[in-house]
This record gives C-alpha cells, structure tokens and sequence, in this order.
C-alpha cells in the first residue's frame, strides 16, 4: 500500500475529513515523499496539532493514546508505517506491534480543519459522489417501475443483465484508461499477462478513438435505457428489438476467445463481459421463440424503430465524453509533477539566479528581524489588509523559528503617490506600524535579541489581531501631522522603490535579491526551506562570495 494511503486512513479514523485526491498529489509532490516528513509537513499545512516522538517499548500502555500510527521495519527489508488500535481490553496487540522501531507520530483529534484550498476539492468531491448515488438510486428506480408495470419476468431480468454487464463495461473502460478499482484488480490481477495487455492490444482498438470497452458500455447502457424507457411499450417490441441487436454482440464471441489466444492473455472481465451477453440472449430468444411469428412481424413500425434508436443514440454520447474525461484524469498527475517540480530546491536554486535581481538595499530603520547575515534572505512586500499577507507571514514565522539564525527578514509595503496624497486607510496603517516600530524598536535602549523579537511581534500581531484589536494594543492611528522624519523617510521609500521595481500585487517575495521565480510560492519556500538552506551553505563554503 502506498504511503499516502495509510496517511488517509489515518487521518479518516482520525476523525478528519479529507479529499483523498488532494492528500495524495500534495504529498507525493513533496521533496521527500515517501518520508513522514511528507506526511507532517501536511499536518502542518492543515495546521492539525501532532508530534512525531521515540517510544521505547517497553513504555506502560497506559501513557499511549488509543490511536498510534507507527513506524515499523523487518530484517527483510520490509518496512512501512502501520495504523494501530487498542482492542476490547484496552490493549494493543503484540501482532499489531511486530517490527515497530518506536516512531510514532501522535495526532491531536480535537483539531479543526480549516483549509480553504483543500475545502474546495473536498466539496467538489462530494458533490461527485452526490451524482454517482444519484444514479445508482434512479436506476433502482427505474427498475422498480419496470417491476411494477411489466407483468412479464422477461423485462426485470433483462433490466438487471443489462445492468451487470453495464458494471463490467464501465470496469473493463475504467482499464483501458488507467483507472483503478478494487473490483477491477480482483478480477485482473496481473496486469503483465492479463485485462492489460489484451485490452491495450491492437485486437482492443477499433480506430484511434474507439475501443471494445467503448462498444460494451455503449451497446449495454443504451439497452439498459431502452429497457427502462418507454414503459408503455408492448414487452414483445422491446424484447424483439434487443433479440435483434445481440447477433452481432455473440458474433464478437469466436473474436474474442481468438485474439486471447493469439496473446496468450486471459482477460477475466471480458470473459465475464462475454458470459452475460450469452445469458441474456438465451433470455431474450427463449421469449421471442415462445411468441406467434406474425406478432412479431407488425411490431417493426416508424415509432417502434425511433423509440429504439433513441436510448443508443443517448449512449454514443460517451464517445464524445470519453476525451474530457481522460483529460480531467490527467489532471492530477500533471499538478502532481508541477507541485514536485516546484517543491524541489534545486530547480529552484537553478532557477533564482535567471530572475528579476532588484536592489534591496537595507534602509535606515526599516522593518528587520531575524539574521541580516543568514544565507536566507527574505524581502516580503505586503498589503496591512490582504489576507494572502497573512497567510504569507504566518508560515514565515514558522520557517524563522526553524531556522532562527539562517534567515533574514525585511518587511516593505505597497504604497502608491496616491495612497499618500488622499491619506488611504492603507497609508495611515502603514504609517502607525512604523511609527510604534521606531518608538518601540529604535527610541528604546535594548539588545538586539528583544528588538528582533519586538519587530516580529508587531508585525505578527497585526495580521493576528486584526486592526482594531491591534490598536487596542498598540494605540490609535496617529495622524499624519504627528508623524516622525524617519517614518515619513522610509514612506518616501516605499513608494519609489515599489515605482522602480513594478511592485502591481502583493504579497511579492523577493529572495536573495531575486524575484521569487514564477510559478513557485511562498508555500513551495516553505517545504523545502531546510534543503534549500543546506544548498546556500554549501555554496557558501566553496565559494564565500557566491551566496
């Protein structure tokens, strides 16, 4: 089972509900998937409380929590990570623990999830799932209505041979365009000499755009609606016509059983395919036989044929889904290479280099914290009211107290001449952060450790707080009149160097001196700064001047 999987798991009998999707390209994207850093690093993404400890073995029970999700390793090799329970006597069970190292990762469960980017996937796949419930429902329906309106046993059965063959053509498409199920695997499993290469052989393509498994679920699902449309039709018309069109269908079966003897394949769910198709043709000709030829002469009338072509008319519509539907597939896994390729620190220190360099030159009394001789520099340019700022100065926080002596942090704001001409909402919060920042940080005689901390705290707070909270604390918008020389200074800077630079959003980071390289973000900054930090240091000790 992939790592993912027991992450999921984990994090459902959790009492989480995530997108399954959304967990499995994120961490797979991770630089060091499948490590259970990959699977932290999430947690910390959803900000759901965990603590990864050590415990010895021999600990009492007592002090684990109910649920562990542990690491174990085997002398052969084996090794993975294992969700484990205590059983009816509060007890965990020896077996449960075979090979655990001690690695164990504990989750708070209390924790709420609140992520929006994640909500949005999670919500789309509920409704998805909405719409699959709502059609198994309407096909229980509908063969409830033929149950009630056909006195026939003719009708209920055909409907319910139709609708297993419908399942195993959907099984056998699912193959042929790389989906996974747990009822396809158990009839295919092995995919070297089985469903695979039959299906992805030149016998399993009719054209470039048509398969075998397209003509099954197109022949099966327009029989399926046939049969539970038009219920005043007479049982004798539908059966003829449904008679009719199964020659071909049993003509396909000598094909078949050749061309899986020529590939020395067995392919379990076309054979499955093939004996339901002979199941219901003994069905449907036991009942045409047992009737009156001149019955079924009459029955072939202008409204008889067009209620018939109506249904498989309907089902060839999946040749026109069937693209949209193998790109929508394709999806994930290319958000998954481009996560991957974002998240991973050596392109992205190949890549710094080749962008916008902009002077980021220290100013007197700017917002600074952190190490100004780090091999990481950070200049954040930020909005006092944008949201994604606060997200942005969140997760540096939390990269700072990870590496408190290897970064180092400016903090600037977007203002624009006309911001400070109309005296803007913006500008007056810009000039009341670096007014108590000059009177808290630079009018105070003390350590550079108190003012490095002071200067994240007012920052910190503002994003946390929010403004009126923040003024409360602090103290109420100063006017502009009361404003120092050197807050006006570095106001003046603020909005020529945005001029110069082209600042047009924010927030905008800037790295080194370089333009944060597009499409990377803070977050990719975020989970791969450690290795990123190892690459400058390492630079760093090859050549002194290079970093």
């Amino acid at each position: 089972m992939d790592f993912f999987e027991d992450a999921y798991k984990f994090l459902r009998v959790s009492g989480y509900q995530v997108s399954k999707s959304y967990l499995k390209e994120w961490m797979q994207a991770h630089p060091h998937y499948p490590a259970l850093i990959s699977f932290t690093d999430l947690l910390d993404e959803f900000q759901i409380s965990h603590k990864v400890i050590r415990i010895e073995k021999d600990s009492p029970q007592e002090l684990f929590p109910n649920r562990l999700f542990i690491h174990f390793a085997f002398d052969s090799g084996e090794a993975g990570f294992r969700i484990v329970h205590r059983n009816s006597k509060g007890e965990f069970d020896t077996k449960d623990l075979a090979g655990w190292t001690g690695i164990t990762l504990l989750l708070d469960e209390s924790s709420k999830l609140e992520h929006p980017e994640h909500l949005k996937v999670y919500s789309g796949e509920r409704v998805e799932k909405m719409m699959v419930v709502s059609l198994v429902s309407v096909l229980i329906l509908l063969f409830s209505v033929n149950l009630i309106y056909s006195a026939l046993w003719i009708m209920p059965i055909s409907f319910m041979l139709f609708a297993v063959g419908f399942f195993f053509s959907i099984l056998i498409v699912s193959k042929e365009i790389g989906l996974k199920s747990n009822v396809s695997e158990f009839f295919c499993k092995t995919d070297d000499t089985g469903c695979s290469t039959v299906l992805h052989s030149k016998y399993g393509k009719l054209g470039r755009y048509l398969s075998l498994g397209d003509l099954a679920l197109i022949y099966f699902g327009g029989s399926l609606l046939y049969v539970a449309m038009f219920t005043e039709t007479p049982p004798l018309e539908k059966v003829t016509f449904l008679s009719i069109l199964q020659i071909p269908g049993l003509l396909f079966t000598p094909f078949s059983i050749y061309y899986q003897t020529k590939l020395k394949s067995f392919c379990p769910l076309c054979s499955a395919l093939l004996f339901v198709l002979w199941l219901q043709a003994i069905t449907l000709f036991g009942y045409v036989l047992d009737q009156y030829p001149s019955q079924i002469g009459s029955l072939f009338t202008l409204k008889a044929i067009t209620n018939f072509l109506i249904p498989y008319a309907l089902a060839v519509s999946w040749i026109i889904l069937k693209p949209k539907l193998i790109q929508n597939l394709s999806i994930p896994h290319q958000n998954t290479m481009l996560r991957k390729w974002r998240q991973n620190p050596i392109w992205f220190d190949a890549l710094l280099p080749l962008h916008k360099k902009v002077d980021t030159s220290p100013w007197g009394m700017e917002i600074a914290y952190g190490n100004p001789e780090g091999v990481l520099q950070f200049l954040i340019v930020s909005n006092p009211f944008c949201d994604h700022c606060a997200i942005a100065h969140k997760n540096l926080e939390k990269i700072l107290d990870r590496h408190p002596t290897d970064i180092g942090v400016r903090i600037r704001f977007y203002l624009k001449t006309s911001d400070v001409e109309t005296k803007s909402e913006k500008f007056l919060a810009v000039c009341q952060m670096l007014h108590i920042y000059i009177e808290r940080i630079w009018s105070i005689d003390q350590s550079l450790d108190k003012r490095k901390m002071m200067s994240r705290k007012i920052i910190g707070d503002w994003y946390e707080m929010g403004k009126n909270r923040w003024e409360n604390e602090y103290g109420p918008v100063a006017s502009f009149d009361k404003l120092n020389e050197s807050t006006m200074k570095i106001i003046q800077n603020s909005v020529q160097w945005c001029n110069e630079v082209g600042i047009d959003q924010t927030p905008s980071f800037f790295v080194n001196g370089h333009e944060m390289p597009n499409p990377h973000t803070f977050k990719d900054v975020f989970l791969f700064a450690t290795d990123y930090i190892d690459i400058l240091k390492r630079k760093m000790e090859k050549n002194p001047v290079a970093v």
